[in-house]
C-alpha cells in the first residue's frame, strides 16, 4: 500500500501559492518516495492553474470540490477524506496545512505511525484555558467539554489539527464521520472553525496521542499568533483576523 500526503487547496487563489511553497519544500527536503502521494482537494479551477505550474509532476493526485466556496467550508473540506475516491489507495495519511514548509525526511513520520489514532502535535492545555479564559480559549474547543469532563483530564493539553498523521482504517473514518456529525449539530462556529470538534470527539474517544510528534517538534507561543518550529516543518498557524482576511 501507498502513503498520503493529504491538502486541501479552496476559496482563495492565495491558497495556491502558498501550495507552491509548500510543495516546492517538499521536492527539495522531504525525501518523497515512489510510495507516496500528494494528494490536493480542491477544485477544478485551481486544478487546472496548478497543473500549468512548473511544479506540477504525476506524483500530485487531484480529487475535485467545486461548492466550496467560503472559509468556513473550505477549513471543514478535510473533514471529506474518507469520502473521497482516491483514499482507498493508501495504507496511511499525513494531513498537512498548506502553511507548511517541509525541511527533511518527511519519511520519518510515516514510520512513526504505528496505531490506529490520531498522531498529532501538543499545543494548548484545557485546564489552563479554563482558568485564564484567554485569547485562546475556544482555539481547542474548550466550550465543548463540561467542566466536570476537563477537571478529571489526567492530561488536558490538547493539539494543533495542522498536523494529523494516521492510518486509514475503521476507527479513524468513525472518528471523521463523528466529528461532521457534531459539527452539523453545533450552530456556532469557532474561530478556528473545525479543529475544536477535532480536539473534542478525539478526547471523547480517546483516539490520539500529541507525545509522538513532540520528538521532531518544538512549539512556541507568539503575540496574537502561534509560531511552531518543527525539526520537519515550520508551520504559521495564526489568530482569527488572518483567518478572516483569508
Amino acid at each position: 500500500m501507498k502513503n498520503c500526503i493529504f491538502t486541501c487547496v479552496f476559496n482563495n487563489k492565495k491558497y495556491i501559492d502558498m501550495f507552491y511553497l509548500f510543495l516546492e519544500s517538499i521536492y527539495i527536503s522531504g525525501n518523497l518516495k515512489d510510495n507516496t502521494d500528494i494528494l490536493l482537494y480542491t477544485s477544478t479551477e485551481f486544478m487546472n492553474i496548478i497543473k500549468k505550474n512548473h511544479l506540477f509532476s504525476e506524483k500530485i493526485k487531484f480529487e475535485i470540490n467545486d461548492s466550496y466556496n467560503n472559509i468556513n467550508k473550505a477549513c471543514k473540506a478535510r473533514l471529506d477524506l474518507f469520502d473521497l475516491k482516491s483514499i482507498s489507495n493508501y495504507d496511511k495519511i499525513l494531513y498537512l496545512d498548506t502553511d507548511i514548509i517541509i525541511k527533511n525526511d518527511i519519511n520519518v513520520l510515516f514510520n512513526a505511525c504505528e496505531d490506529e489514532i490520531l498522531y498529532v502535535l501538543e499545543e494548548g492545555d484545557l485546564q489552563k484555558q479554563e482558568i485564564e479564559h484567554n485569547y485562546f480559549y475556544d482555539y481547542h474547543g474548550r466550550p465543548l467539554f463540561t467542566y466536570q469532563e476537563v477537571a478529571e483530564m489526567k492530561d488536558s493539553t490538547a493539539f494543533t489539527s495542522g498536523i494529523m498523521l494516521f492510518k486509514n482504517c475503521v476507527p479513524i473514518k468513525t472518528l471523521f464521520d463523528n466529528i461532521k456529525k457534531h459539527i452539523a449539530s453545533f450552530p456556532y462556529i469557532f474561530s478556528t472553525f473545525d479543529q475544536p470538534f477535532i480536539v473534542y470527539n478525539a478526547f471523547k474517544y480517546n483516539l490520539f496521542n500529541n507525545k509522538v510528534l513532540k520528538d521532531f517538534c518544538l512549539n512556541v507561543e507568539m503575540h496574537r499568533a502561534i509560531l511552531i518550529v518543527i525539526k520537519l516543518f515550520i508551520i504559521f498557524v495564526v489568530d482569527q483576523v488572518y483567518h478572516k482576511t483569508k
